[in-house]
């Protein structure tokens, strides 16, 4: 099954821009510090990767503190951490055995 992946809408997007703009007008990586000159120099990226979210989390509108205003290598080591982080994970999980019922978080939140 192909993981859904959410945007940040116009309003949110500019809502990161502007928290990582200066006063001069400047916008910075939020990683690193850098500068970037122009919009070709930084990428929107979600702080908790949208491949790990749980299914009843992915319904709902992201809000800009989810997200973070990354340069462009920045964010390439990020996503390349996290593809390990992922592929290790998903390993993990399929060598565990299937869980008889419900988990204490579906019966808490009443998810199927």
């Amino acid at each position: 099954m192909k993981a859904i992946r959410r945007e940040f809408d116009a309003a949110t997007s500019l809502e990161i821009v502007k928290r990582a703009t200066s006063k001069a007008g400047m916008t910075h990586c939020e990683g690193c510090g850098a500068w970037c000159k122009s919009r070709h120099d930084y990428q929107i990226d979600h702080i908790v990767h949208e491949g790990i979210r749980p299914p009843h989390d992915k319904r709902r509108r992201l809000k800009a503190v989810e997200g973070q205003l990354l340069c462009v290598d920045c964010h390439k080591r990020k996503t390349g951490r996290e593809t390990g982080e992922r592929a290790k994970a998903k390993r993990l999980e399929a060598k565990q055995p299937p869980a008889a019922g419900p988990t204490w978080i579906q019966r808490r939140y009443g998810i199927k």
